[in-house]
């Protein structure tokens, strides 16, 4: 009943650190631990990442910059030497050109023609058109309402616009919400509408951190949408494609790509581009136009075949983007790894929602459970933590693989779990546990103690009763009212501490529980509240240690001016009930029943036997041999109708290997006598007794052989010896 609750609390404490976490997840500080997470994932699983061969970056960088400046004048260059550049690349024969750069008004300067363009344009529009398929850029923005542009906003866009570029879009799709629906847009110049292969929009949004990890593939105007820049040669290539766009997923025939549930699409970053100076390609060109065409800086046969990104790298491009790759990444590198993603279906794959609460929930009642039910300390750390290690090892792992696992709920979740767990338990349990140290302290050692806290199971028997398979001691000083006579009652008093004190040491050092102090006598049990399959042979233990120790009492004793002590010692095994035992105002913590009595009998016993310890047949047969017994008598004790046998220890604690080997010799004897005084050959017995040597038991022996050998017992006599005094 008592694990039943603990676990119904455990579960109902990981079940709620599960929600709370779940809940918060979208806060401020949660998605902002989440969003560390997954930039510390991005760069261990991509910084080193290739983009796909087939897509470079041509860069205008700070080489260029510096490069240029003096032949052209600072960025923007004029158009005409931008239309060089791209004839120089459209030379090498590439899959497309992708324009990250804006031409959406007439360049500055100059005169216009015909069409009204400045040469420049003129130039770079009939570049455009030769190539066959250039991208260029273009923008789709939402703009506040003003003064200004309160008749500007919502226009719609021309219909050859629209007719040309928009993408074929499924019944189904997603619309964006109205109140982020771009309301404005910046196109390319007319010209270079009609002579460009494709159209796609730049603009990036960060996250709330200022940090660009997402985009939208697609970019809605009215009823409308186009492609991302990076995306548009895909789309290109998918030109009849009719394309479904939901909350998590972009499809088309053969193309599945996975967004993040909210319509965005996750960019796997690359760290290693295949790149090229705008400075490097313009000094080619020179090169060219001086008649030099072997050991260009870059050929044109570079771009065979490619997707080539124009775009900057320069500072004062203001182009520059914090990635979780880096605080200055080129806008271009976002565009191209957009593109890179589609060609090698290398995406970012968030799973589904349930993962993120099914994961937190598992990993929060697991924690708790450890945490109640583990024994030890270190495993109530130890168990959360190398679970919750071990689900951010598989985050990391498998992002590498494309899998965006949510990390801080799940980790909050199970955090908080074990924490919540480890408090409410420390606090409950430390009450438990104060209660238990207060209730033994005086019956058991502390080590003893510190078990019994840790067996939960053993508590409830200690505390309310069971019945338990123990071995009972008690011992005895002999003729203690004869010297306590002599006495004053401190004199009493310390003699009892000294001796006491060094006999509770011995109980003690081999596990015993001390049941009480009677007087002069001492009652002690072995076997709970703590379990010990070997109780018999502790017992038996502590009281030859107890032997030893009365020597080392009597010397301290005779310093104090006392008289040396003796004891009896009678141990008994048996079945007993155990618990605390008493009224509501007193309680003792002991055990009763026919057990505990028969081994008060048997200390009795000790001084007619000249034994100063004496054990049952039931404590001998429980030792299995491993300490020499010599058989002394059966005998019926008062109060009880069976007979027992009655054995003495014949080694002292710590017997040397001859002095066991002698107590065993000495032991078959013992058994060898004792069978021919009940078979009531006498003369054999005393033969066999007085091998033995000369001691109170063997006199006893004798002088009862005599006796019966003078007054025959009968045909009935089974050699029990009745006892009518306890």
């Amino acid at each position: 009943m008592k694990n039943l609750k603990k676990t119904l609390i455990a579960l109902s404490i990981g079940a709620l650190c599960a929600l709370a976490a779940l809940a918060a997840r979208e806060s401020y500080v949660l998605d902002r631990l989440e969003k560390v997470s997954y930039d510390a994932r991005m760069v261990f699983a991509r910084d080193r990442a290739p983009a796909d061969s087939d897509v470079c970056v041509v860069l205008i960088d700070e080489a260029s910059m510096k490069a240029m400046n003096p032949l052209v004048g600072r960025w923007p260059w004029p158009r005409s030497v931008m239309a060089d550049i791209l004839e120089y690349i459209s030379m090498g024969n590439p899959k497309a050109v992708i324009l990250d750069i804006l031409y959406v008004e007439k360049e500055r300067g100059g005169e216009a023609g015909a069409s009204g363009l400045g040469e420049g344009d003129e130039k770079l529009a009939s570049v455009t058109a030769a190539g066959g398929n250039f991208i260029h850029a273009a923008q789709f923005m939402r703009d506040a309402e003003d003064e200004i542009n309160k008749g500007l906003l919502n226009a719609p866009l021309p219909d050859y616009f629209t007719g040309r570029f928009a993408l074929k879009m499924a019944d189904g799709s997603m619309r964006q919400r109205p109140d982020s629906m771009p309301n404005t847009y910046a196109l390319p110049l007319e010209r270079f509408q009609e002579a460009a292969a494709g159209i796609g929009a730049v603009e990036f949004a960060p996250d709330s951190d200022g940090v660009f990890r997402r985009t939208r593939l697609l970019r809605p105007y009215g009823e409308d949408y186009f492609p991302m820049l990076g995306f548009s040669a895909f789309t290109r290539e998918h030109a009849d494609a009719q394309w479904l766009l939901t909350p998590d997923s972009l499809t088309a025939k053969g193309v599945n790509i996975p967004l993040d549930g909210e319509g965005n699409y996750l960019v796997n970053l690359y760290g290693n581009f295949n790149t090229y100076s705008i400075s490097g390609i313009a000094a080619s060109i020179q090169k060219m136009m001086q008649g030099e065409t072997e050991n260009l800086l870059i050929a044109p046969d570079e771009f065979k075949d490619k997707y080539v990104f124009i775009g900057s790298s320069a500072v004062g491009v203001y182009d520059l983007k914090a990635t979780p790759l880096s605080g200055k990444t080129p806008g271009v590198f976002l565009q191209a790894s957009v593109l890179s993603n589609a060609l090698n279906d290398d995406f970012l794959r968030q799973p589904p929602k349930w993962f993120c609460a099914g994961i937190a929930f598992a990993l929060a009642l697991s924690a708790a459970w450890i945490v109640t039910f583990a024994p030890k300390l270190w495993e109530k750390v130890a168990g959360p933590f190398s679970f919750t290690g071990l689900y951010l090892v598989g985050a990391v792992y498998f992002f590498g693989f494309g899998y965006v696992w949510p990390v801080v709920p799940v980790v909050v979740a199970g955090i908080s779990s074990a924490t919540a767990s480890f408090v409410f338990f420390s606090v409950t349990e430390g009450l438990e546990r104060r209660k238990v140290r207060k209730l033994f302290s005086v019956y058991v050692t502390p080590e003893i103690i510190e078990e019994l806290i840790e067996h939960e199971d053993r508590q409830a028997a200690a505390m309310y009763g069971s019945e338990e398979d123990v071995t009972v001691l008690f011992s005895d000083i002999r003729s203690f009212t004869a010297i306590s006579e002599k006495l004053s009652a401190p004199r009493v008093v310390e003699m009892l501490n000294v001796y006491f004190s060094e006999m509770t040491d011995a109980i003690f050092e081999y596990k015993g529980t001390i049941d009480k102090f009677i007087g002069d006598a001492i009652m002690s049990f072995w076997g709970a509240p703590i379990k010990e399959p070997r109780h018999a042979r502790q017992a038996v233990l502590a009281s030859l240690r107890m032997m030893e120790k009365l020597k080392g009492v009597n010397e301290e004793l005779k310093k104090r001016g006392f008289e040396p002590l003796s004891i009896g010692i009678g141990i008994n095994t048996g079945t007993a009930v155990l618990g605390n035992i008493g009224s509501a105002k007193k309680l003792n913590y002991t055990v009763i029943g026919e057990t505990v009595n028969l081994a008060s009998r048997v200390e009795g016993l000790t001084k007619g036997y000249g034994c100063p310890l004496i054990i049952t047949e039931f404590t001998f047969r429980a030792l299995e041999g491993e300490i020499p017994c010599g058989v002394l008598d059966v005998v019926r004790v008062k109060g009880k109708q069976e007979p027992v046998r009655m054995y003495a220890p014949l080694v002292d604690i710590n017997p040397s290997p001859d002095e066991l080997s002698a107590a065993r010799e000495k032991a078959l004897l013992m058994e060898e006598a004792f069978s021919l005084y009940l078979q009531k050959n006498w003369d054999g017995a005393i033969k066999m007794y007085s091998t033995l040597g000369q001691s109170v038991y063997t006199r006893l022996m004798t002088e009862r052989i005599e006796y019966y050998r003078q007054n025959d017992p009968g045909d009935n006599w089974d050699g029990v010896l009745g006892m009518t005094t306890k």
